[in-house]
């Protein structure tokens, strides 16, 4: 072979190499790319969701946080060429990020806030309950429909609508029915939640249907972060919790949000043995009974701007025998003016410190507590 035949052997030889080398790169490159598609994310508190990922979507199943069992599933497809699992081809599926959502509740609001997507709420039941001020100026603004009227959910304004998706809890299996033949469905149990962190972690789950898991994964370990350096790990005040209601005190179960807040507050519950799905219910004389010496009144309730112990009072003369009343050791959270319910639940960092501040250290008044005068 002469050295010109050899030369082009060579280049030959080179070419077929360099060929392979950027196929083989070309298809590494695509592998990568459907691997990192997606921000994938880990979840670490809340026990209501799971997802997995396939290449182009993602499936996602919301569960009972106690029992474990499966309510509700649904496909979440972000690209024409998505690969479905032949296990997942009946499912329900709807096509991410979702331009048009609607939801029965005014908790969900602060989640879609949180993630700057309130633009594609355009209908939430109970509107005149929403506290977030984003959300309140869009709905002045009629550009988020009120859902309800009374209590009852106009469904008929849902259906013109017409969501991408409706967002709404397993309570009424009727209604569900009902709507899941005009509209699609998926049914949220973040307020089976057991502690704040699990509930704040819902913003991942809400973040699914946006493409915005990196950034709801960023605001959840700050939150984490920040939490975990101010709660306390040992109680030293008792307390109890709430009004009665047509007769009946309502008291959380030992296992709840809100009692897994007081604890990290230093505050040990007066029926720390009560482990169960549904509220206490007691009377004022049962309550009178097993709480007239407990050290603290912790009240969480919708009241008049400015309400007192004067009026407090006023609501049951029963209440001045408590020694929380005696004490000055009420402190109240008011719904009408702190949305407890809906922007606490991404800050419960801020709300423990608040009640740390009041609790602990005898502050007065804070963002989301004061002490009742």
């Amino acid at each position: 072979m002469n050295r010109l035949h050899l030369f082009l052997f060579g280049l030959i030889v080179m070419w077929v190499q360099f060929g392979c080398i950027n196929k083989d790169g070309l298809k590494q490159k695509e592998s990568q790319a459907t691997e990192e598609e997606f921000d994938k994310i880990e979840i670490l508190h809340a026990k209501g969701f799971r997802v997995s990922y396939f290449e182009g979507g993602k499936f996602l199943e919301v569960l009972h946080p106690k029992s474990g069992e499966v309510l509700d599933q649904i496909v979440l497809i972000s690209s024409e060429k998505a690969v479905l699992p032949d296990s997942l081809k009946s499912k329900k599926s709807v096509k991410i990020s979702l331009q048009k959502v609607a939801s029965q509740s005014t908790t969900h609001v602060s989640y879609f806030d949180r993630i700057h997507v309130l633009d594609k709420l355009y209908a939430v039941g109970f509107a005149d309950f929403v506290r977030n001020e984003n959300a309140k100026k869009l709905i002045d603004e009629n550009k988020i429909k009120n859902l309800t009227t009374g209590s009852q959910m106009n469904k008929e304004l849902l259906i013109d609508i017409q969501p991408d998706l409706f967002f709404m809890y397993p309570f009424d299996q009727q209604s569900i029915e009902q709507i899941k033949e005009h509209v699609k469905t998926i049914l949220t149990t973040e307020y089976l939640e057991e502690n704040p962190l699990a509930k704040a972690e819902w913003i991942k789950f809400f973040a699914l249907f946006f493409n915005e898991e990196g950034y709801a994964t960023e605001v959840f370990n700050q939150i984490v972060n920040e939490y975990d350096a101010i709660k306390l790990q040992d109680t030293n005040h008792e307390y109890f919790m709430n009004l009665p209601f047509n007769g009946i005190w309502d008291c959380p179960p030992a296992n709840s949000y809100s009692v897994s807040l007081m604890r990290d507050a230093g505050l040990g519950y007066e029926f720390q043995e009560a482990k169960q799905d549904e509220n206490l219910a007691k009377t004022v004389e049962e309550m009178l009974d097993r709480c007239l010496d407990t050290e603290y009144w912790i009240i969480i309730a919708q009241r008049n701007t400015g309400f007192s112990m004067e009026e407090l009072k006023s609501e049951n003369y029963l209440y001045s025998e408590f020694a929380a009343v005696q004490k000055n050791n009420v402190i109240v959270c008011n719904t009408a003016i702190s949305d407890y319910f809906g922007d606490a639940l991404l800050e419960p960092q801020i709300v423990l410190k608040n009640l740390i501040e009041v609790v602990q250290n005898e502050k007065d008044s804070t963002e989301y507590f004061y002490r009742l005068k």
